[in-house]
């Protein structure tokens, strides 16, 4: 704050020297008082923590005298020999107790003064409400997770509890904390997923509440916690060693995901297997690209060195492309877990985890679309809107009904698009359930729509449906970096949800 002030005097003194060399320059209200009042946490709104400091200054012009006040015996003014009041410019203060206490400045001036463009006369008294936060605080609590989703049995929080947990089950993991922390960090060693980030803004929403941590690997894990604010600055620790103690099990084994990372495909199963079961001729990939269906040989099959839970598939002599429609096949043979259970068969696709590049994020819960009424019937004659009483995924959908012979459109033009970038190839695709479509020929379109700048209205339209039943619908196009906005249109006496809208950028197959 003195720094502050210095500069305040430093430039007030430059202005002074320039007016001092034009005889023709007047400066405005030159010689005016003037109340000003400073906070050195005035930017994150006079926050500080209990025993903190926060620093005041007054910078007022023309003024005759000053006194400082706080609550005695919550606030104490440390850069004065008093405890609750002061007549120094500067001041610092602790306060001893959390809530919002009051920093109070009564100043006297020599008749006119301004604060701000207001003139008053003789006296002015401000009050700085201060916000002191307590110390950071914080506990944990853990509770078995049932299958069909409720709580069950809850853990005993010590060092060494090893409380058992059957693996591919799932823990479920909640806070308390004091003191508004702005940061929450999980670590749950052998646990999926192995950290947890919450922000400010998921901490207020509720998004941090609970979290649901899966045990696949067996063996004895600890989880810490952490509850921190970066300014004014608070943190506290929770941790644990030898929490947890990850049990076999009786249960069938699941895949619980089929992912790609560089060309490689990765079995993730929801406990962890037994190595010398894995036979590679009980793995077999079908590639399909367009018209074209490729049989590659797999080369090997084998646990991930760093997951016993995940088996790693490799090709020979074959890459992949998030283009292609890759699927993987189990035959039985003699893969089993390491608790001894075998694995079924199954026919799975791979993930290639592309990202939905738009920011509505592919669900409706999300995103900023409103009906469109131009160039069409009246709005009691069709139906452009988001709902909740229908989706496929989630809880919303965005509903369609157009009558004969016109058309009902939505448009999205408040979300952002930038992602979007020129020559890049993009699939476009969504989820329709239709229920009526009367119209016939080309105009019996069910389409999402970009604009002329976005590869020259690249569109999917589908002429024929499958009725009452979620189909799934897809268009590659090139990209163009100037794309704002997109619009969803329904042709010619149809009644539709759309749901699960994505724009992935693609790698083609060459």
């Amino acid at each position: 704050m003195k720094n502050i002030l210095k500069n305040i005097m430093a430039a007030t003194l430059l202005i002074w020297v320039v007016s001092a060399c034009d005889d023709e320059y007047e400066a405005p209200n030159a010689g005016a008082k003037h109340s000003v009042v400073y906070s050195a946490e005035q930017s994150t709104g006079n926050q500080v923590q209990v025993y903190g400091t926060i620093s005041f200054g007054d910078a007022s012009a023309g003024i005759l005298s000053r006194e400082w006040s706080v609550e005695e015996g919550v606030g104490y003014i440390i850069s004065d020999d008093s405890a609750s009041t002061s007549d120094m410019s500067n001041i610092k203060v602790i306060f001893t107790e959390g809530g919002t206490q009051e920093v109070k400045l009564h100043q006297e001036f020599d008749g006119d003064f301004y604060v701000g463009t207001n003139v008053l006369n003789s006296s002015y008294d401000t009050i700085i409400s201060v916000t002191v936060l307590d110390y950071i605080k914080a506990s944990i609590k853990a509770n078995l997770l049932n299958d069909d989703g409720s709580l069950g049995a809850e853990l005993t929080l010590s060092n060494g509890a090893k409380n058992q947990v059957t693996a591919s089950k799932s823990v479920r993991f909640t806070y308390v904390s004091e003191g508004g922390p702005q940061q929450l960090d999980w670590a749950f060693d052998g646990g999926t997923p192995a950290t947890v980030t919450y922000t400010s803004a998921q901490i207020v929403d509720g998004t941090a509440d609970n979290t649901d941590v899966q045990y696949k690997r067996m063996g004895t894990y600890g989880v810490q916690f952490i509850a921190s604010r970066p300014r004014p600055f608070g943190a506290d620790t929770v941790s644990f060693t030898d929490f947890i103690e990850v049990i076999g099990s009786t249960e069938p084994v699941t895949l619980d995901a089929v992912t790609e990372a560089d060309d490689v495909i990765a079995l993730d199963f929801s406990r962890e297997m037994d190595a010398s079961t894995i036979v590679t001729t009980d793995f077999s990939v079908v590639i399909v690209n367009g018209a074209t269906t490729i049989n590659p040989v797999v080369a090997s099959a084998a646990l991930d060195p760093d997951q016993g839970n995940v088996i790693l598939v490799t090709l020979e002599d074959e890459m992949l492309y998030n283009s292609d429609d890759v699927t993987v096949t189990y035959t039985p043979g003699a893969l089993s877990t390491l608790d001894g259970v075998a694995a079924s068969a199954f026919s799975e696709k791979v993930d290639f985890g592309a990202s939905n590049v738009l920011a509505l994020g592919g669900g409706m819960e999300t995103g900023n679309w409103s009906q469109v009424n131009w160039n069409g019937p009246a709005i009691t004659t069709q139906v452009a809107e988001i709902v909740t009483d229908f989706s496929r995924t989630g809880d919303a959908s965005l509903h369609f009904k157009a009558a004969d012979g016109q058309f009902a459109e939505a448009i999205n033009n408040t979300d952002a698009f930038a992602a979007i970038e020129d020559g890049k190839t993009y699939r476009l695709s969504y989820w329709i359930y239709v229920t009526s479509a009367t119209g016939t020929g080309a105009n019996n379109q069910v389409g999402l729509f970009l604009p002329n700048n976005w590869a020259d209205q690249a569109q999917t339209a589908p002429y024929t449906v499958t009725m009452n039943q979620w189909v799934y619908v897809s268009l590659e196009f090139s990209g163009k970096s100037t794309s704002t906005y997109m619009y969803a249109r329904v042709l010619d006496g149809a009644e539709l949800w759309v749901d699960d809208i994505e724009l992935v950028a693609i790698e083609a197959r060459p």
